[in-house]
């Protein structure tokens, strides 16, 4: 079965074209169609059917990789508190790499 992706655009928006280029881009051809082939059944029409639900759980999770998922709050706690303790971490070892070179230094007399 082939779906012109040109033809889509009337009702899908070009998020959901976009990304379903993405995930399937080498089922498209250079005439711009998604190709769909189904040869699970022995009938064409059940072939058919079988396609058309293949292509629509292509569009919807073309659809769904569109949506923005609001952030878990624990994951944004903890997210947090490690860039803290990396910041810390990294400040920690700034100062020791600086301690370390100030007692290279000769000391200045005046």
């Amino acid at each position: 079965m082939r779906l012109p992706l040109g033809g889509l655009s009337s009702w899908v928006s070009a998020e959901v074209l976009r990304a379903l280029q993405e995930a399937e881009g080498n089922r498209i051809n250079s005439r711009r169609e998604l190709v769909v082939q189904s040869d699970s059944h022995r009938t064409q029409n059940q072939n058919l059917e079988a396609a058309l639900r293949r292509i629509n759980s292509m569009l919807t999770r073309a659809a769904e990789a569109c949506v923005e998922k609001e952030p878990d709050p624990a994951k944004v706690r903890r997210v947090r508190a490690m860039k803290r303790r990396a910041d810390s971490n990294r400040l920690e070892d700034k100062k020791r790499t600086a301690a370390k070179k100030a007692d290279r230094r000769r000391p200045v007399d005046y």
